[in-house]
């Protein structure tokens, strides 16, 4: 950003009042960056909360299995069979899908490459620009930094979507399983 003024519209150094609504749109443009760090922040510290419910469900179900009564199960009625095979099946669809949410949340916590405006890029020529010109190519270039991030602000939003399904989708077929438990 050498060249403050490479970004304007017009591409010519005019009057102080060329660019009248430069600072409003840079203030918007700052106001949609400041949102975006945010969404991405939220996002990471929800995917950075439920990873630890995820793995303590994984360790009650794991544990809550009934390895032993499988071994010792004498099946003699249909029924029987149908509650022991259910049992297994439940269980694995419901780690299954504990892990799946794991792996998107996980996703979610991983490291991107997010654009932002480098301070290196100012220097002491910027101060002679004139203001309205000056506002514009930083107003421009955080529109830049913003299409960078926006889509991989998007790309988590959805991981984490997946992740939440997965999670509550290995709820029922979990308590499920418990009930059949019971009959074991």
């Amino acid at each position: 950003m050498s060249d403050p003024s490479s970004g304007s519209p017009s591409g010519q150094h005019g009057s102080p009042s060329e660019y009248p609504s430069a600072d409003l749109l840079l203030s918007i443009v700052q106001r949609e960056y400041d949102i975006e760090n945010n969404r991405k922040a939220t996002l990471e510290t929800r995917a950075g909360i439920l990873i630890p419910i995820i793995v303590t469900l994984l360790t009650f179900l794991i544990s809550f299995f009934k390895f032993e009564s499988l071994t010792k199960a004498k099946i003699n009625y249909a029924f029987e069979s149908f509650i022991y095979n259910a049992y297994i099946l439940l269980l694995i669809i419901s780690v299954s899908l504990l892990l799946i949410s794991l792996y998107y949340f996980i996703k979610v916590l991983s490291v991107n490459k997010y654009e932002r405006l480098s301070v290196d890029d100012i220097e002491e020529s910027h101060a002679r620009v004139e203001k309205d010109i000056l506002t514009l190519a930083y107003a421009l270039k955080y529109k830049d930094v913003l299409k960078g991030n926006s889509p991989l602000n998007e790309t988590k939003a959805i991981q984490y979507q997946k992740g939440c399904y997965c999670t509550v989708g290995a709820v029922l077929p979990a308590l499920v399983m418990i009930i059949f438990s019971q009959f074991l």
